[in-house]
């Protein structure tokens, strides 16, 4: 999906097996989640009042707002962040910051869905 307003594209593949990339970390513009856990179609959308979703390693459910409070996401930026969603609404990244919890990959064998994030040409 490619964004016209911020210059960015948003990129999903589906993999199977262990032959899947290293991510450094969940602020990278490459996630990886669990296709199991996934209702598809993916929606990529912008912010929205009351968003919610439970940060990769988090104990428990936050707003999005905060998590980019505490993410130190610039205020300016925050509305050009895209956020991948299932079917269902739910929020299963949030581009270049984190994903979801219960989306994070335990059987890679099972299939793994690879969400990147593109500025510009690249």
């Amino acid at each position: 999906v490619r964004i016209a307003e911020t210059g960015v594209t948003v990129l999903a593949s589906l993999t199977r097996g262990t032959d899947i990339p290293d991510i450094p970390g969940d602020t990278a513009p490459m996630a990886l989640i669990q296709a199991s856990r996934v209702t598809s179609p993916l929606v990529v959308r912008n912010r929205r009042p009351g968003d919610r979703l439970r940060p990769f390693g988090a104990p428990g459910s936050r707003k999005l707002q905060d998590l980019f409070v505490d993410r130190k996401v610039p205020r300016s930026e925050r509305d050009a962040v895209p956020l991948v969603v299932d079917a269902s609404g739910r929020i299963l990244w949030v581009a270049g910051v984190t994903i979801a919890e219960d989306c994070r990959v335990l059987t890679p064998q099972a299939g793994v869905v690879i969400l990147q994030i593109k500025k510009g040409n690249q």
